[in-house]
Protein backbone atom coordinates (compact mmCIF):
# COMPACT_ATOMS: atom_id res chain seq x y z
CA UNK A 1 0.00 0.00 0.00
CA UNK A 2 1.28 3.51 -0.24
CA UNK A 3 1.36 4.27 3.09
CA UNK A 4 3.56 2.68 5.86
CA UNK A 5 1.29 3.02 9.46
CA UNK A 6 4.28 4.48 11.32
CA UNK A 7 5.74 7.17 8.34
CA UNK A 8 2.32 9.36 9.24
CA UNK A 9 2.73 11.18 12.08
CA UNK A 10 -0.18 12.49 14.02
CA UNK A 11 -0.62 16.65 15.38
CA UNK A 12 -2.17 18.34 18.30
CA UNK A 13 -5.42 20.58 18.59
CA UNK A 14 -4.80 24.42 18.50
CA UNK A 15 -6.61 24.39 21.93
CA UNK A 16 -6.22 21.67 25.23
CA UNK A 17 -9.16 19.85 25.84
CA UNK A 18 -8.43 20.00 29.84
CA UNK A 19 -8.33 22.62 32.30
CA UNK A 20 -4.58 19.90 33.24
CA UNK A 21 -1.89 22.22 33.38
CA UNK A 22 0.29 18.59 32.62
CA UNK A 23 0.12 16.11 30.43
CA UNK A 24 0.19 12.20 31.61
CA UNK A 25 0.38 9.38 29.44
CA UNK A 26 -0.39 6.11 31.56
CA UNK A 27 -1.25 2.52 30.20
CA UNK A 28 0.02 -0.68 29.07
CA UNK A 29 2.47 -2.03 26.01
CA UNK A 30 2.44 -6.00 26.66
CA UNK A 31 5.89 -7.01 26.18
CA UNK A 32 7.61 -4.04 26.87
CA UNK A 33 10.53 -3.53 29.56
CA UNK A 34 13.24 -1.22 29.74
CA UNK A 35 13.01 2.67 28.88
CA UNK A 36 10.39 4.25 26.97
CA UNK A 37 11.51 7.53 26.03
CA UNK A 38 8.80 10.30 24.69
CA UNK A 39 10.36 13.26 22.35
CA UNK A 40 9.30 15.41 20.37
CA UNK A 41 9.46 15.27 16.32
CA UNK A 42 13.05 16.49 16.04
CA UNK A 43 13.97 14.30 19.18
CA UNK A 44 14.32 16.82 21.57
CA UNK A 45 13.58 14.02 24.52
CA UNK A 46 10.26 15.34 26.86
CA UNK A 47 10.51 12.51 29.58
CA UNK A 48 11.68 8.83 30.06
CA UNK A 49 10.91 6.06 32.30
CA UNK A 50 11.74 2.46 32.89
CA UNK A 51 8.75 -0.17 32.30
CA UNK A 52 8.05 -3.06 33.92
CA UNK A 53 5.32 -5.48 32.74
CA UNK A 54 4.74 -3.30 30.09
CA UNK A 55 3.28 -0.76 32.47
CA UNK A 56 3.62 2.97 31.45
CA UNK A 57 3.59 6.43 33.02
CA UNK A 58 5.12 9.42 31.80
CA UNK A 59 4.34 13.12 32.85
CA UNK A 60 5.54 16.66 31.89
CA UNK A 61 3.69 19.84 30.36
CA UNK A 62 4.13 21.53 27.22
CA UNK A 63 4.09 25.04 26.33
CA UNK A 64 1.65 24.26 23.42
CA UNK A 65 0.61 20.97 21.52
CA UNK A 66 3.87 19.28 19.89
CA UNK A 67 4.27 16.38 17.65
CA UNK A 68 5.61 13.90 19.63
CA UNK A 69 6.60 10.07 19.61
CA UNK A 70 6.66 7.22 21.98
CA UNK A 71 10.07 4.81 21.61
CA UNK A 72 12.46 2.58 22.46
CA UNK A 73 16.13 2.31 22.23
CA UNK A 74 15.26 0.48 18.85
CA UNK A 75 12.87 2.50 17.07
CA UNK A 76 9.48 4.62 17.43
CA UNK A 77 6.08 2.70 18.78
CA UNK A 78 3.64 5.30 18.45
CA UNK A 79 2.79 8.89 17.31
CA UNK A 80 1.52 10.97 19.89
CA UNK A 81 -1.03 14.30 20.39
CA UNK A 82 0.76 15.27 22.54
CA UNK A 83 -0.76 18.04 24.87
CA UNK A 84 -1.55 19.08 28.55
CA UNK A 85 -4.16 16.28 29.49
CA UNK A 86 -4.66 13.12 30.42
CA UNK A 87 -3.77 10.13 27.76
CA UNK A 88 -3.40 6.54 27.46
CA UNK A 89 -1.48 4.43 25.78
CA UNK A 90 -2.15 0.51 25.09
CA UNK A 91 -1.38 -2.37 22.37
CA UNK A 92 1.55 -4.72 22.17
CA UNK A 93 4.67 -4.66 21.48
CA UNK A 94 4.84 -7.63 18.92
CA UNK A 95 2.28 -5.39 17.22
CA UNK A 96 3.40 -2.25 16.92
CA UNK A 97 0.92 -0.81 14.38
CA UNK A 98 -1.97 -1.09 16.40
CA UNK A 99 -0.51 0.77 19.23
CA UNK A 100 -2.74 3.63 19.94
CA UNK A 101 -2.96 6.31 22.03
CA UNK A 102 -6.16 8.10 22.99
CA UNK A 103 -7.88 10.76 25.45
CA UNK A 104 -7.93 14.06 24.17
CA UNK A 105 -9.70 14.48 20.45
CA UNK A 106 -7.38 14.72 18.90
CA UNK A 107 -6.10 11.25 19.53
CA UNK A 108 -9.00 9.71 19.41
CA UNK A 109 -9.48 11.07 15.98
CA UNK A 110 -6.43 9.60 14.82
CA UNK A 111 -6.29 6.71 16.60
CA UNK A 112 -9.81 5.75 14.66
CA UNK A 113 -8.55 6.98 11.38
CA UNK A 114 -5.71 4.56 11.83
CA UNK A 115 -7.96 1.84 13.36
CA UNK A 116 -9.34 1.46 9.55
CA UNK A 117 -6.09 2.35 8.01
CA UNK A 118 -5.23 -0.99 9.73
CA UNK A 119 -8.07 -2.97 8.51
CA UNK A 120 -7.34 -1.36 4.66
CA UNK A 121 -3.47 -2.57 4.62
CA UNK A 122 -5.15 -6.15 5.75
CA UNK A 123 -7.43 -6.35 3.02
CA UNK A 124 -4.97 -5.00 0.48
CA UNK A 125 -2.08 -7.30 1.02
CA UNK A 126 -4.68 -10.63 1.55
CA UNK A 127 -3.43 -12.80 -1.53
CA UNK A 128 -7.34 -12.50 -2.42
CA UNK A 129 -7.33 -9.51 -2.94
CA UNK A 130 -8.06 -8.51 -6.39
CA UNK A 131 -6.07 -5.27 -8.53
CA UNK A 132 -9.01 -3.95 -8.71
CA UNK A 133 -9.78 -4.23 -5.32
CA UNK A 134 -6.72 -2.81 -3.84
CA UNK A 135 -7.41 0.62 -6.42
CA UNK A 136 -10.42 0.80 -4.62
CA UNK A 137 -8.93 0.47 -1.02
CA UNK A 138 -6.34 3.01 -1.89
CA UNK A 139 -9.45 5.03 -2.79
CA UNK A 140 -10.98 4.53 0.27
CA UNK A 141 -7.66 5.57 2.33
CA UNK A 142 -7.42 8.58 0.40
CA UNK A 143 -11.21 9.55 0.96
CA UNK A 144 -10.92 8.55 4.85
CA UNK A 145 -7.70 10.61 4.91
CA UNK A 146 -9.32 13.39 3.52
CA UNK A 147 -12.46 13.48 5.79
CA UNK A 148 -10.04 13.97 8.64
CA UNK A 149 -8.59 16.93 7.50
CA UNK A 150 -12.36 18.57 6.42
CA UNK A 151 -13.39 17.51 10.03
CA UNK A 152 -10.23 19.37 11.74
CA UNK A 153 -9.37 22.29 9.62
CA UNK A 154 -9.44 24.21 12.63
CA UNK A 155 -7.01 22.63 14.76
CA UNK A 156 -3.51 21.44 14.16
CA UNK A 157 -4.26 17.64 13.43
CA UNK A 158 -6.01 18.89 9.89
CA UNK A 159 -3.10 21.26 9.10
CA UNK A 160 -0.73 18.36 9.90
CA UNK A 161 -2.10 15.83 8.00
CA UNK A 162 -2.52 17.97 5.19
CA UNK A 163 0.77 18.83 5.17
CA UNK A 164 2.37 15.66 5.70
CA UNK A 165 0.46 14.01 3.03
CA UNK A 166 -2.32 15.89 0.98
CA UNK A 167 -0.02 18.67 0.14
CA UNK A 168 2.26 16.26 -2.43
CA UNK A 169 1.05 16.01 -6.01
CA UNK A 170 -1.04 19.37 -5.64
CA UNK A 171 -0.03 22.45 -7.78
CA UNK A 172 0.52 25.79 -6.44
CA UNK A 173 -2.70 26.81 -6.71
CA UNK A 174 -4.51 24.24 -5.27
CA UNK A 175 -1.96 24.41 -2.50
CA UNK A 176 -3.22 27.69 -2.08
CA UNK A 177 -6.53 26.86 -2.13
CA UNK A 178 -6.61 24.28 0.23
CA UNK A 179 -4.99 26.28 2.99
CA UNK A 180 -7.54 28.52 2.51
CA UNK A 181 -10.24 26.01 3.93
CA UNK A 182 -8.24 25.93 7.50
CA UNK A 183 -9.09 28.70 10.09
CA UNK A 184 -7.45 32.02 9.93
CA UNK A 185 -5.70 30.70 13.40
CA UNK A 186 -4.38 27.47 11.29
CA UNK A 187 -3.51 29.44 8.31
CA UNK A 188 -0.54 31.14 10.84
CA UNK A 189 1.03 27.91 11.84
CA UNK A 190 4.37 27.00 10.84
CA UNK A 191 2.74 23.79 8.83
CA UNK A 192 0.98 25.91 6.44
CA UNK A 193 3.31 28.76 6.32
CA UNK A 194 5.27 26.06 4.77
CA UNK A 195 2.64 25.14 2.51
CA UNK A 196 2.40 28.27 0.96
CA UNK A 197 5.93 28.55 0.83
CA UNK A 198 5.33 25.22 -0.95
CA UNK A 199 3.23 26.73 -3.49
CA UNK A 200 5.30 29.60 -4.15
CA UNK A 201 7.28 26.83 -5.54
CA UNK A 202 5.06 24.54 -7.40
CA UNK A 203 4.10 27.95 -9.38
CA UNK A 204 7.48 29.09 -10.27
CA UNK A 205 7.92 25.86 -11.66
CA UNK A 206 5.04 25.11 -13.48
CA UNK A 207 4.35 24.45 -17.24
CA UNK A 208 4.55 27.97 -18.96
CA UNK A 209 7.12 29.49 -16.25
CA UNK A 210 10.80 29.89 -16.95
CA UNK A 211 13.29 27.91 -15.98
CA UNK A 212 15.50 28.86 -13.06
CA UNK A 213 19.68 28.40 -12.96
CA UNK A 214 21.24 26.42 -11.08
CA UNK A 215 24.85 25.47 -11.27
CA UNK A 216 26.16 22.43 -9.75
CA UNK A 217 29.55 20.22 -9.95
CA UNK A 218 30.06 17.16 -11.97
CA UNK A 219 32.38 14.07 -11.00
CA UNK A 220 35.22 16.10 -11.78
CA UNK A 221 34.19 18.72 -9.23
CA UNK A 222 33.72 21.33 -12.22
CA UNK A 223 30.68 23.60 -12.07
CA UNK A 224 28.48 23.08 -14.67
CA UNK A 225 25.34 25.47 -15.10
CA UNK A 226 22.31 24.80 -17.06
CA UNK A 227 21.60 27.69 -18.86
CA UNK A 228 25.12 26.72 -21.00
CA UNK A 229 23.01 24.48 -22.76
CA UNK A 230 19.44 25.80 -22.53
CA UNK A 231 18.90 28.86 -25.06
CA UNK A 232 21.42 27.11 -27.30
CA UNK A 233 18.77 25.89 -29.85
CA UNK A 234 18.32 22.57 -27.52
CA UNK A 235 15.04 20.93 -25.87
CA UNK A 236 17.08 20.56 -22.23
CA UNK A 237 15.50 17.33 -19.85
CA UNK A 238 16.43 18.92 -16.23
CA UNK A 239 15.97 15.13 -14.98
CA UNK A 240 16.01 14.87 -11.18
CA UNK A 241 17.42 10.99 -9.94
CA UNK A 242 19.55 9.03 -7.21
CA UNK A 243 21.16 5.60 -7.85
CA UNK A 244 19.42 4.09 -4.90
CA UNK A 245 15.83 4.98 -6.59
CA UNK A 246 14.66 1.88 -8.05
CA UNK A 247 12.21 4.58 -10.13
CA UNK A 248 14.54 6.09 -12.03
CA UNK A 249 16.70 2.86 -12.83
CA UNK A 250 13.05 1.59 -14.46
CA UNK A 251 12.89 4.46 -16.18
CA UNK A 252 16.48 4.69 -17.78
CA UNK A 253 15.47 2.73 -20.38
CA UNK A 254 13.29 5.46 -22.11
CA UNK A 255 15.98 8.10 -21.16
CA UNK A 256 18.85 6.41 -22.85
CA UNK A 257 16.30 5.72 -26.03
CA UNK A 258 15.32 9.24 -25.90
CA UNK A 259 18.64 10.35 -26.02
CA UNK A 260 19.95 8.60 -28.51
CA UNK A 261 16.71 8.84 -30.84
CA UNK A 262 16.81 12.90 -30.70
CA UNK A 263 20.32 14.16 -28.81
CA UNK A 264 21.90 14.64 -32.58
CA UNK A 265 18.56 16.67 -33.33
CA UNK A 266 18.75 19.36 -30.62
CA UNK A 267 17.73 17.02 -27.10
CA UNK A 268 19.87 17.35 -24.04
CA UNK A 269 19.52 15.80 -21.05
CA UNK A 270 20.65 17.77 -17.25
CA UNK A 271 21.02 15.05 -14.77
CA UNK A 272 21.52 15.80 -11.25
CA UNK A 273 21.90 13.08 -8.92
CA UNK A 274 20.01 12.87 -5.02
CA UNK A 275 23.00 10.27 -4.34
CA UNK A 276 24.82 11.20 -1.14
CA UNK A 277 27.60 8.40 -2.17
CA UNK A 278 30.23 9.13 -4.83
CA UNK A 279 31.54 5.76 -6.07
CA UNK A 280 27.55 5.06 -6.61
CA UNK A 281 26.55 7.70 -8.48
CA UNK A 282 29.87 7.21 -10.87
CA UNK A 283 29.49 3.72 -11.20
CA UNK A 284 25.92 3.41 -12.04
CA UNK A 285 26.61 6.56 -14.77
CA UNK A 286 29.21 4.19 -16.66
CA UNK A 287 27.35 0.70 -15.90
CA UNK A 288 24.24 2.62 -17.54
CA UNK A 289 25.37 4.16 -19.90
CA UNK A 290 24.38 7.48 -18.95
CA UNK A 291 26.10 9.68 -21.15
CA UNK A 292 24.97 12.89 -20.82
CA UNK A 293 25.85 15.77 -18.21
CA UNK A 294 25.29 14.36 -14.37
CA UNK A 295 25.82 16.71 -11.65
CA UNK A 296 25.45 16.48 -8.16
CA UNK A 297 26.44 18.29 -4.55
CA UNK A 298 26.12 14.44 -3.15
CA UNK A 299 23.51 16.32 -0.89
CA UNK A 300 20.90 13.85 -1.04
CA UNK A 301 17.71 15.51 -0.55
CA UNK A 302 19.25 18.98 0.84
CA UNK A 303 20.91 19.41 -2.55
CA UNK A 304 20.16 22.98 -3.48
CA UNK A 305 18.87 22.80 -6.91
CA UNK A 306 15.90 19.52 -5.89
CA UNK A 307 14.79 22.57 -3.09
CA UNK A 308 14.55 25.27 -5.36
CA UNK A 309 12.93 23.14 -7.86
CA UNK A 310 10.58 21.84 -4.93
CA UNK A 311 11.18 18.26 -6.00
CA UNK A 312 9.60 15.95 -3.09
CA UNK A 313 10.03 12.72 -4.90
CA UNK A 314 12.09 10.92 -7.98
CA UNK A 315 12.49 10.21 -10.63
CA UNK A 316 11.01 13.63 -11.43
CA UNK A 317 11.71 15.75 -14.52
CA UNK A 318 11.25 19.35 -16.58
CA UNK A 319 11.22 19.81 -20.06
CA UNK A 320 12.75 23.32 -21.36
CA UNK A 321 12.32 24.35 -24.32
CA UNK A 322 14.79 26.72 -26.46
CA UNK A 323 13.54 29.77 -25.01
CA UNK A 324 13.84 28.77 -21.40
CA UNK A 325 10.17 27.71 -20.70
CA UNK A 326 9.01 24.78 -19.12
CA UNK A 327 6.88 23.12 -21.22
CA UNK A 328 6.09 19.78 -19.53
CA UNK A 329 6.90 17.67 -16.59
CA UNK A 330 7.36 14.21 -15.02
CA UNK A 331 7.22 13.26 -18.37
CA UNK A 332 7.26 8.86 -17.79
CA UNK A 333 7.80 6.23 -20.10
CA UNK A 334 7.18 6.67 -23.82
CA UNK A 335 5.82 9.74 -23.17
CA UNK A 336 9.15 11.52 -23.66
CA UNK A 337 10.05 10.14 -26.65
CA UNK A 338 6.64 11.11 -27.97
CA UNK A 339 6.72 13.90 -26.81
CA UNK A 340 10.48 14.83 -28.37
CA UNK A 341 9.10 13.06 -31.92
CA UNK A 342 6.51 16.58 -31.72
CA UNK A 343 8.69 18.46 -31.17
CA UNK A 344 12.06 17.46 -32.81
CA UNK A 345 10.85 14.67 -36.12
CA UNK A 346 10.32 17.11 -38.19
CA UNK A 347 13.04 20.14 -37.32
CA UNK A 348 14.95 21.40 -40.09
Amino acid sequence: MRKVLFTIAAAAMACACSNSSQFSIKGKIENLNGKIYLVTADYTPIDSAEVQDGKIYLKGRVEEPVIAFLGTSEGGLARVVLENTRLTVSGDLNDPANIRVKGSPANDAYSAYLDRLSQLTAQFYDPNTTEEQRNEIIRQDSIAQAELIDANRDNILGAFLFCSDKIYGLNGEQIEAEVAKFSPEMQQTDYLQEALKEAGIQKKTAVGQPYMEITLPDSTGEQIALSAFVGKGKYVLLDFWASWCRPCMQELPYLIDAYNKYHAKGFEIYGVSLDENKSSWESTVKSQQMDWIQVSTLEGWECPAAQQYGIRSIPANLLIDPEGTIIAKNLRGEELVKTLAGLLDNKK
